[in-house]
C-alpha cells in the first residue's frame, strides 16, 4: 500500500462515497503501475466543467472496499460503525451485521472502549487527522502492532464521518527487531574479539568484555570471575552496568559457595528467565526489586581446565539466539584469559629474570666461539672497572695478563668440548690496573637446534680470599713462633720457680717458696693448654676456610668476616647467669626462625660475644653447612681470645711477683680506674675452671652491682686467693658460692666453701704474715696477708665466718671510695 498521507485531499469532496471513490483512484493508480490497465478502464469516468464528478454504483463501491487487504471503517458523530470492509471484520473477530450500527462499548472491554472513544472524539472535536503506530491485541490474544489513520469526512448538508485505516506493522517490527538483534551479536562478537586481541592487562580485557555484554545483550550487570588454584578461590576481575565495584561481597567468591561458586563446581552453564523462582538466587528481594527476570552464568573452561566463570542478569527473557552468542563468548573470553595471563607470567618472568642479571654482584657473560664478548652484566662496572659498552665486542684476552691468556684457551677448548659446567680460577687485569683474581663456571651455549654458539658462564670476584688465604697462612707462622716463645717463657718460668725453691730452703723461706709455686704452676698452665688450643684451632681452620669461601657467595663472605669481626672486636664477658639468660633468649629466636643445631649455635655464638642483632647472621645459619660456618668463626675468634688468655696468666706470674713486692715494699702504682668487679671474678674462675670441673659446684648469685674505681689487678688476687683456699679447704670437692650485693652504698662479697672449716683457736692469725694451716712446701702464708693489705688500700674491710661445712669470707668496698690511705 502506498503511504496515507495523501488522502486527507479526500475531505474536500462531495459526499461520502466520492471520499471513497478517491480511495479507489489510489487502489487504480497502483493497478496501473502493476500493468493490470484492464481493470482500470472497466470504470466510466466524465468530466464536468468547473468540477470532477465519477459515478458509480454504491453495490461496486462496496466491493472495492472489501476488496482492499487494510482494514477500513467508518463512524458516524455517535461513534457507530455505519461501514467497514471485509478486512476489518476480520480484524476485529465480528461480522459486519454484528458491528453495523454498534459502538466501540458494545464490542470490546470498558477500559479499553474509553481509549478508543476518546481518540475517536479528539479528531471529531479538533478535525486533526491522527496518525499512530500501537499495539493492539485481538479476541483470540494475539498482539499486533498496527499503524491507523484517523480523519473526519464532512458530507453536503454537514454530517461528520470518522474514516479510519489500518495497516499490520507486526511483521515489519520483528524483522526491523531481528535486524536490531543480529547487529547487536554481530557488534558483541567484535567487541569480544577486540577485548581479548587489544587489551594489555587482564582486568582491562575483562572490563571491555563486561562492558560489550551490558550494551550489546541488555544486560542489567555482567560480571567475569577468574580461579586462583592456590587458595580455590574465584576472584572479581571485571563488573559492568548496576554495579561496577569488584571489592564487595563477591569479589572472592570460594569454589560450591553461592551460585557463582556452584557454577565453577559443577562446571555446568546455569541460565534461567525466571529468576525469582530460582532456588539458586538467594536474595529475591532484591531481584525483585530491581526488576531482574533472567540470569545466565557459563564456567570458562579451556582444556579441560577451570579458567573462571562470567554470569550476567537483565530485566527482561534471554532468548536463545542470545544465550548462543554467550556460549559462544565463553569459548573467547577463556582463550583470552589464556592469552593474557600467559602475556603477563611471561613478562614477569622476564622482568624477573633482567633483574637477576643486572643486581647481581657477580659477572654473568657469554663469549661467541672465538672468544669475543657478547653480553656482560652492570657487575663488570664494580669489578673490571669498564662499562658494558666498552667490553661488548671486544677479545677476552684484552682484558688478560699475558701469562693467563694461554691458560684460558685451554680451558675454552675444554668448556666447547663438554656438556657440563666447568668451573676454573683465572687473572683479570682491571680498567686500574690492578690484577683480581676471578672464579668461573662456564658451560657451553647452544642454540635450539644444538648448534654451538659459544660459552656462557660466571665469575666471582675472590680476590679478597685470596689475600685472607694469604694473610692465613702468615698468620699460622707469626702464631707458631709466638707459640714458641711462650713455651720459652713457660722453661724460663719453670727454672725460675725451681730457682724460687731453692733460694726458699736456702732462705728458710720454705713457706713463701711452696706459695709462690703454687701461684705460678696455674698460670703456666693456662700458657701450655692455650699454646695448644691456638696451635689446633689454626690447622683446623687452615683446613676447612678454603673450602667454606667456595661454598658461599661474596655476599655471604662479608656477612661471615662482620661476624668475625663482631666477636674479635669483643671484649666483656658476661656471667654465668647473664649467659645463661641470653642463651635462653637466644636460642628461642633461632627455634623461631626455623635453624637447626641452636643448643650448639647458640654456645657459640655467646662464646664469641654476638649475643644481640644477630639478623645480618640468619642467611648464613639457614644454609646446609651453617654449623660448620659458625664453627670456623668460633674458632677463629678462639685464636685471639687464646692470645688474651696467656696474656692474662703471664699476667698472672707478674701478679705473684707483685704481691711479693708490696709486702716487702708499698710503692704507690697507677690511678685507680673504673671496673667491674664481677668481670674480675669470672676471670679468675675462667683460670681456674679445671679445677672446678673435678668435683666442685660452683653457685653465683651476682646482684646488680656498679663499676667503681679501683685496682682491678690488685683485686684480681683477692679474688684468686680467696677462691684458691676455699678449693683448698674443700679438697677440691664441695660447693664453692659467690655473692654480690649493695646494701647501704657499700658492695658487700661472700665467698662461702663446705671445707671443714677454721678452728677458733687459729681464727685471729689467718691475717698474719706467713701464717698458714698448710704443709710445709704448700703455702706461703701470705695470702691473706696480701689480701688484706690490698682491701686497706681501697678503703675496703674483710672478715670470716666459719664452722665445719662452711667458711665464708666477706668483703665490703665502698662505692665511693675514700681517700686512698697513706699508711698502706
Amino acid at each position: 500500500m502506498e503511504d496515507y498521507n495523501s488522502t486527507t485531499s479526500a475531505l474536500s469532496s462531495s459526499s461520502f462515497f466520492g471520499y471513497i471513490i478517491e480511495i479507489y483512484e489510489k487502489i487504480h493508480s497502483r493497478v496501473l503501475d502493476l500493468n493490470m490497465t484492464d481493470f482500470g478502464r472497466s470504470f466510466d469516468c466524465q468530466q464536468t466543467q468547473g468540477s470532477q464528478k465519477t459515478n458509480f454504483l454504491p453495490e461496486f463501491l462496496l466491493q472495492i472496499i472489501n476488496s482492499i487487504s487494510d482494514p477500513i471503517f467508518v463512524k458516524d458523530r455517535q461513534h457507530r460503525w455505519i461501514l467497514f470492509n471485509d478486512a476489518m471484520s476480520n480484524f476485529i473477530g465480528h461480522n459486519g451485521e454484528e458491528l453495523l450500527g454498534k459502538s466501540d462499548y458494545d464490542v470490546f472491554p470498558k477500559a479499553e472502549a474509553d481509549v478508543f472513544w476518546e481518540k475517536d472524539e479528539l479528531v471529531f472535536t479538533t478535525g486533526i487527522t491522527s496518525e499512530n503506530e500501537e499495539s493492539f491485541a485481538d479476541i483470540h490474544g494475539v498482539a499486533h502492532h498496527i499503524f491507523t489513520k484517523k480523519s473526519v469526512f464532512v458530507d453536503e448538508v454537514g454530517n461528520n464521518f470518522l474514516v479510519g485505516i489500518i495497516r499490520y506493522l507486526t511483521q515489519k517490527k520483528r524483522v526491523e527487531t531481528e535486524l536490531a538483534d543480529q547487529v547487536k551479536l554481530a557488534s558483541f562478537h567484535v567487541a569480544i574479539n577486540a577485548a581479548i586481541t587489544q587489551s594489555q592487562t587482564l582486568q582491562t580485557t575483562l572490563k571491555r568484555c563486561t562492558d560489550a555484554m551490558v550494551k550489546c545483550l541488555d544486560a542489567s550487570f555482567a560480571r567475569i570471575w577468574t580461579i586462583n588454584y592456590q587458595e580455590n578461590m574465584l576472584e572479581l576481575q571485571a563488573s559492568s552496568g548496576l554495579y561496577t565495584h569488584i571489592d564487595g561481597l563477591h569479589g572472592r567468591v570460594p569454589v560450591g559457595m553461592f551460585k557463582i561458586g556452584l557454577i565453577a563446581q559443577e562446571r555446568q552453564p546455569h541460565l534461567t528467565n525466571k529468576v525469582l523462582e530460582d532456588p539458586r538466587v538467594s536474595d529475591k528481594e532484591w531481584a525483585k526489586q530491581e526488576g531482574m527476570v533472567a540470569f545466565a552464568g557459563y564456567p570458562l573452561i579451556l582444556n579441560g581446565n577451570l579458567i573462571g566463570v562470567i554470569a550476567m542478569f537483565a530485566r527482561h527473557p534471554l532468548s536463545e539466539v542470545t544465550l548462543d552468542a554467550l556460549e559462544l563468548a565463553v569459548n573467547e573470553i577463556s582463550l583470552g584469559i589464556t592469552r593474557v595471563q600467559t602475556e603477563q607470567a611471561l613478562k614477569e618472568s622476564e622482568r624477573k629474570y633482567r633483574h637477576l642479571v643486572e643486581t647481581s654482584q657477580d659477572i654473568i657473560w657469554s663469549v661467541d666461539t672465538q672468544g669475543y664478548w657478547s653480553f656482560v652484566n652492570q657487575a663488570v662496572r664494580y669489578i673490571y672497572g669498564y662499562e658494558p659498552e666498552e667490553m661488548i665486542g671486544c677479545h677476552c684476552s684484552d682484558f688478560e695478563p699475558p701469562e693467563q691468556i694461554q691458560e684460558n684457551i685451554k680451558v675454552f677448548s675444554r668448556i666447547l668440548a663438554e656438556e657440563s659446567v666447568f668451573q676454573y680460577e683465572s687473572v683479570i687485569i682491571a680498567k686500574n690496573g690492578k690484577r683480581l683474581n676471578l672464579l668461573c663456571n662456564a658451560s657451553v651455549l647452544k642454540d635450539q637446534e644444538g648448534n654451538v654458539l659459544g660459552i656462557t658462564g660466571t665469575a666471582t670476584n675472590i680476590t679478597e680470599l685470596k689475600q685472607a688465604q694469604t694473610y692465613l697462612v702468615e698468620s699460622k707462622t707469626i702464631l707458631r713462633q709466638q707459640a714458641e716463645k711462650l713455651e720459652e717463657t713457660l722453661l724460663q718460668l719453670q727454672e725460675s720457680q725451681t730457682q724460687l725453691i731453692q733460694t726458699e730452703k736456702m732462705a728458710a723461706l720454705g713457706q713463701l717458696v711452696a706459695g709462690v709455686a703454687h701461684e705460678i704452676n696455674t698460670p703456666l698452665g693456662a700458657i701450655r693448654s692455650s699454646a695448644g688450643n691456638i696451635s689446633k684451632f689454626l690447622e683446623q681452620t687452615l683446613e676447612k676456610l678454603p673450602m667454606l669461601f667456595q661454598s658461599i657467595s661474596s655476599e655471604e663472605i662479608d656477612v661471615f668476616s662482620n661476624l668475625l669481626q663482631r666477636s674479635l672486636q669483643q671484649e666483656s664477658r658476661y656471667s654465668t647467669r647473664e649467659e645463661r639468660q641470653l642463651k635462653r633468649a637466644l636460642k628461642a629466636q633461632l627455634e623461631t626462625l626455623g635453624i637447626a643445631d641452636i643448643d650448639i649455635i647458640a654456645d657459640r655464638f655467646i662464646t664469641m660475644g654476638v649475643c644481640h642483632d644477630i639478623e645480618a647472621f640468619i642467611p648464613l645459619l639457614h644454609k646446609s653447612n651453617g654449623l660448620e660456618i659458625v664453627e670456623i668463626a668460633y674458632k677463629l675468634s678462639e685464636l685471639k681470645r687464646g692470645t688474651k688468655t696467656i696474656n692474662i696468666a703471664i699476667d698472672r706470674v707478674s701478679k705473684v711477683v707483685f704481691a711479693l713486692k708490696t709486702y716487702a715494699r708499698h710503692q704507690p702504682s697507677s690511678e685507680m680506674i673504673l671496673a667491674n668487679l664481677t668481670d674480675g671474678i669470672e676471670t679468675i674462675l675462667t683460670l681456674y675452671q679445671n679445677q672446678l670441673k673435678q668435683g666442685v659446684e660452683l653457685i653465683t648469685k651476682y646482684g646488680d652491682i656498679p663499676s667503681i674505681l679501683c685496682y682491678p689487678d690488685e683485686l684480681n688476687q683477692v679474688w684468686t686467693n680467696l677462691i684458691h683456699n676455699s678449693l683448698q679447704a674443700m679438697d677440691y670437692r664441695g660447693t664453692l658460692t659467690i655473692e654480690t650485693d649493695v646494701i647501704d652504698h657499700q658492695i658487700i662479697m661472700n665467698f662461702t666453701d663446705t671445707g671443714k672449716g677454721i678452728p677458733e683457736e687459729i681464727m685471729s692469725k689467718i691475717f698474719e704474715p706467713f701464717f698458714t694451716t698448710k704443709p710445709p712446701g704448700e703455702g706461703s702464708g701470705l695470702g691473706l696477708d696480701i689480701v688484706k693489705q690490698i682491701l686497706n688500700k681501697h678503703s675496703g674491710q674483710i672478715t670470716v665466718a666459719s664452722k665445719p661445712g662452711k667458711t665464708t669470707f666477706q668483703i665490703m668496698l665502698p662505692i665511693q671510695p675514700i681517700k686512698e690511705n697513706q699508711n698502706v
